[in-house]
């Protein structure tokens, strides 16, 4: 496996790339310390298969450009590879956005193990991209999370259970996982309230499927809690379900959430560049 390979993305000149070093994304924003966002897609670079935990690497997807830049993980979904989310890391990269995106145990190899190492795994990953933003011109002090699928309800325990989860981090307990923003991509966050024909109640205790949910955790917020919440949802009736659920669940726990109904889109089209989902990273990341 190719260790920190480095690749550029992009077909921009060199003229343009020039332009929009000069004048789109030159000065700080004073108010968040980041670069100011650019007015038209950058350069990206990718470094590839960087090591995160004892058992998995990540990508990260950097904009080729001066920062300091705005920080996304995201979460691809379940039984697929951290390159099925590639368009979508690389879109939000272009955008001027920190994008880091683990493999973590949803693979193929792994598929027994997702609800039991999911959360672990995804803790290591938010520590890793805290602790190494400034590496790739990035600004670690918050991080905003996005995910695919069951990569949603991962990405989700960040921000309502990071706490509960520890793992074989590279970077280490004292850096915190915990998410600034969520915005779920056709998700599922409650296991427990899924068809039996998928198979979990079959493969997992009830205890398991709880502790692997993302809506187990939702707990009042902060009143100075401002922590930003944007769930897709396409035609898919399990999904529009289980997007429903989990709305209402953080709303009544006193959590802003905008729910983002797309009734002409497949699941699929969530681990590619769906409509509005690029930019709502973008949006949060930029704060």
């Amino acid at each position: 496996m190719a260790h920190r390979q480095l690749m550029i993305l992009g077909s921009g000149s060199a003229a343009l790339t020039l332009l929009l070093l000069l004048f789109g994304c030159s000065g700080d924003d004073e108010t968040t310390g980041l670069a100011r966002r650019p007015g038209e897609v950058l350069p990206v670079l990718v470094e590839v298969d960087v090591p995160y935990s004892s058992s998995f690497d990540l990508d990260v997807y950097h904009p080729d450009a001066t920062g300091p830049w705005p920080v996304a993980v995201v979460f691809h979904g379940g039984e697929v590879l951290k390159s099925s989310v590639r368009s979508y890391a690389s879109a939000v990269a272009e955008r001027g956005v920190v994008v880091f995106v683990p493999e973590y145990s949803s693979t193929p190899e792994q598929v027994s193990d997702v609800l039991h190492l999911g959360g672990e795994d995804a803790v290591c990953a938010m520590r890793f991209a805290r602790a190494h933003a400034s590496d790739f011109d990035g600004h670690g002090d918050r991080i905003v999370v996005a995910g695919a699928s069951y990569g949603a309800n991962v990405a989700a325990l960040m921000v309502v259970a990071a706490d509960e989860f520890e793992g074989g981090c590279v970077a280490g307990s004292e850096v915190s996982p915990a998410a600034d923003g969520l915005v779920g991509l056709d998700g599922m966050y409650d296991f427990t309230e899924l068809p039996r024909e998928l198979g979990f109640h079959e493969d997992y205790t009830v205890e398991e499927m709880e502790r692997a949910s993302a809506i187990t955790y939702v707990e009042p917020a902060e009143l100075e809690d401002d922590t930003p919440i944007e769930l897709f949802t396409g035609r898919e009736a399990v999904t529009q379900h289980q997007a429903a659920l989990f709305s209402d669940s953080l709303t009544a726990a006193g959590y802003e959430v905008v729910l983002v109904p797309q009734p002409e889109l497949a699941h699929g089209a969530y681990g590619g560049v769906a409509p509005g989902t690029v930019e709502a990273l973008t949006d949060m990341a930029f704060g």
